[in-house]
C-alpha cells in the first residue's frame, strides 16, 4: 500500500505541472499579442473579411474548410480586442456547426458571443444570436425555452433604432417563429401571433415579392394549425392556394415544410396517390437541406400511408428508415442534453470561483471540497441519467423489434389466409369442371332421349335442361364471389385501368390470373381450344402489352 507522502508527492507534481502549462500557455498568449501589435487594426479588419468571405462562399460546399476559416477569423479578432467582430464570427461559427447538425458546439458557440456582447449595447447582434439559439431549442422540442428567446429578440426589436420598415419585417418574422412554438400546444394564441406577424408585414414597405412570400408563409402556417384541429376545408383551400408563391420564392427548408403539411392534407382527405406524391417531394427536398428530424416525420407519416392502403412492404421499409433517424437524433438529443448539464454546472462553478476569489484561503478551501463533492453528485447523476436514457432506448429498440414481428406475422398470416382461399378456388373450379362435363353428358342423352319419346314429354325435357344450365351458372356465380373475396377488387381495377375489356374477358383474365391452362379454361367457359388462343389474343392487345411482357404475370399484379 501506498503511503500518504507517496500521494502528497503526486498531488504537489500535478500543481506544478499545472503551474507550468497555464505559465506557458500565458507566455505564448502574451508572445502573440505582441506580434500583433506590430500590425495595424485596419489591416487586420481586411484580412478578416477576406477570411469571412472565403468562409461564406464555402458553406455549402465544405463546411469543414468554412467553420476553420470562421475560427481564424475570431482568432484574429481576439488578438485586436475587437470584440463586436468577434462576437459577429462566433455567430457565424454557431450556424455553421447548425448546418453540421453539432448542436453542442453551436449552442456553446452562440453563449460565448452572448458572453462577449454582454454590458455592451450592440442590440443588432444579440437580436440574431437570440433568434438562432430558440431555432434550436425549438429544433430539440423545448418550445418553453425556444419563446423565452423570440421574445427577448422581440423585445429588442420594440427598442430598436433602425428603419421602421426593417423593424416591422423582422417583427413579422419574429412572430411567425413564436406562433410555430403553439402550434402544437395553444392553437388560439398560434393565431394570435400569425395575426400580429400579418399586420407587422403589412406596415412595412419591403419588395413586393418577399411580401407575398412571407404572407403565404404566414397562409401555410395557418392552414397547419387548421389542419391539427380537423378543419380539413379550411386547411386545404390556405394550403393550396398558397404552395405556388412559397415553391416560386425558392426557399427549400419552407417548401419542403410546405409539401409535407400537403402530404398530410390529402392523408387525412384519404387521397392516397395526392399524399404519397407530396410526401416524397418533401424528402427529395429533406435531403438536400438535411434536415433529418423534418426527414424522419415524413418518413413515418408515408409508412402509416402505406400501411392504410395495405402496402405492408413499402410501410415497413420506410417506417424502418424513419426510426432509424429517429433513433440518430435520440442519440444527438441525448449528447445535447448532456451537454446542457455540464455547460449549466460549469456555468454555476464559475460563478462560485468569483466568490471564491474575494474570500480568504480558508474559504477557498471549503469551497474546493464542495467543489469535489458537487462533481461527484453531477458526475454520478449524469451517469444515472445516461444509464436510465440507454435503458429507454433498449426499450423503445424491442418495442421496434416486437412491432416489427408482429408485421411479419401479419403477412404470414395473411400469406396462409390466401393460399388457403386459392385452394378453394381450385377446388370451385374442378367442381365447375366436372360440373360442365356432366351436363354436356346429359345433354347429349337428353337430344338422343328427345328423339325416342312422345312429343308431349319434349317440354319437360326442355325444363329439365334449363334447369341444368342455371346450376351451372350458379356454380359461376358462386367462383365469380369467392375469386373477388380473394383478390379484393381485381375485376373493379382492371376495368377501371382497361374500360375496353368485356365481361367475357373479364372472366378470362380471372382464370388466368389462378394460372390455369388453355384446356380447361377452354372446358370451363364452354368454348373451344382456339377460341381461349384468340381471346388471350384480345385480351393482350387491349392491355397493349409487347411479346416480351408475360399475360398472366401481368393480370397477377391486380
Amino acid at each position: 500500500m501506498n503511503s500518504p507522502n507517496y500521494y502528497f508527492s503526486i498531488k504537489v507534481v500535478i500543481v506544478f505541472t499545472s503551474f507550468l502549462t497555464l505559465f506557458f500557455c500565458g507566455s505564448i498568449r502574451l508572445f502573440s499579442q505582441i506580434n500583433r501589435i506590430s500590425t495595424s487594426k485596419l489591416s487586420d479588419t481586411i484580412v478578416i473579411d477576406s477570411i469571412d468571405f472565403k468562409a461564406k462562399a464555402l458553406r455549402k460546399t465544405n463546411i469543414d474548410s468554412s467553420i476553420h476559416l470562421f475560427k481564424e477569423a475570431i482568432k484574429i479578432s481576439t488578438s485586436i480586442n475587437d470584440y463586436k467582430r468577434t462576437a459577429k464570427e462566433l455567430n457565424a461559427l454557431g450556424i455553421n456547426y447548425t448546418i453540421k447538425s453539432d448542436y453542442v458546439n453551436s449552442l456553446d458557440t452562440y453563449q460565448k458571443a452572448l458572453n462577449l456582447l454582454k454590458n455592451k449595447n450592440d442590440p443588432k447582434a444579440t437580436l440574431n444570436i437570440y433568434n438562432n439559439i430558440a431555432a434550436i431549442y425549438s429544433y430539440f422540442d423545448k418550445p418553453k425555452i425556444a419563446r423565452s428567446f423570440y421574445l427577448k429578440s422581440i423585445d429588442i426589436l420594440d427598442q430598436y433604432p433602425q428603419s421602421i420598415n426593417a423593424r416591422y419585417h423582422k417583427l413579422s418574422l419574429r412572430y411567425i417563429n413564436l406562433a410555430i412554438t403553439y402550434k402544437n400546444e395553444d392553437d388560439k394564441k398560434a393565431f394570435q401571433y400569425l395575426k400580429k406577424a400579418l399586420t407587422f408585414l403589412r406596415k412595412s414597405s419591403i419588395n413586393q415579392r418577399e411580401k407575398i412570400f412571407v404572407e403565404s408563409l404566414i397562409s401555410i402556417q395557418e392552414g397547419a394549425i387548421y389542419l391539427g384541429i380537423n378543419k380539413l376545408k379550411t386547411a386545404k383551400k390556405l394550403l393550396l392556394d398558397n404552395l405556388i408563391f412559397i415553391e416560386e420564392y425558392d426557399d427549400s427548408f419552407i417548401t419542403c415544410e410546405a409539401y409535407y403539411f400537403v402530404g398530410l392534407l390529402y392523408q387525412a382527405l384519404h387521397e392516397y396517390d395526392k399524399s404519397k406524391s407530396y410526401f416524397i417531394k418533401a424528402i427529395e427536398l429533406s435531403d438536400q437541406i438535411k434536415d433529418i428530424r423534418l426527414k424522419s416525420k415524413i418518413l413515418l407519416n408515408l409508412a402509416e400511408l402505406c400501411e392504410s392502403n395495405q402496402e405492408s412492404g413499402m410501410a415497413f421499409k420506410y417506417f424502418k428508415k424513419g426510426i432509424k433517424l429517429k433513433d440518430s437524433i435520440f442519440g444527438t438529443k441525448n449528447s445535447w442534453e448532456i451537454s446542457q448539464l455540464n455547460s449549466n454546472f460549469k456555468t454555476k462553478l464559475n460563478q462560485k470561483q468569483l466568490v471564491i476569489n474575494e474570500k480568504e484561503l480558508k474559504i477557498t478551501s471549503i469551497l474546493n471540497w464542495i467543489y469535489y463533492i458537487s462533481s461527484v453528485l453531477v458526475l454520478g447523476i449524469v451517469l444515472l441519467y445516461f444509464n436510465k436514457q440507454k435503458s429507454k432506448h433498449k426499450l423503445e429498440k424491442k418495442r421496434i423489434e416486437n412491432r416489427e414481428e408482429d408485421m411479419k406475422l401479419k403477412l404470414s398470416e395473411t400469406k396462409d389466409v390466401l393460399e388457403l382461399k386459392n385452394k378453394e378456388l381450385t377446388t370451385l373450379l374442378l367442381q365447375a369442371l366436372e360440373n360442365e362435363e356432366f351436363v354436356k353428358k346429359i345433354n347429349t342423352n337428353l337430344v338422343q332421349i328427345k328423339t325416342e319419346i312422345p312429343k308431349k314429354y319434349h317440354s319437360i325435357l326442355e325444363k329439365l335442361n334449363f334447369t341444368i344450365q342455371n346450376n351451372s351458372k350458379c356454380k359461376w356465380k358462386e367462383f365469380k364471389a369467392t375469386f373477388e373475396q380473394v383478390n379484393q377488387n381485381f375485376y373493379s381495377k382492371l376495368k377501371e385501368s382497361y374500360p375496353d375489356l368485356t365481361p367475357s374477358e373479364l372472366k378470362l383474365c380471372s382464370l388466368l390470373k389462378l394460372n390455369l391452362s388453355t384446356k380447361d379454361i377452354s372446358n370451363l367457359m364452354g368454348i373451344s381450344y382456339d377460341s381461349v388462343k384468340m381471346g388471350r389474343y384480345r385480351v393482350r392487345k387491349k392491355l397493349k402489352l409487347s411479346r416480351e411482357v408475360n399475360l398472366v404475370g401481368f393480370i397477377s399484379q391486380f
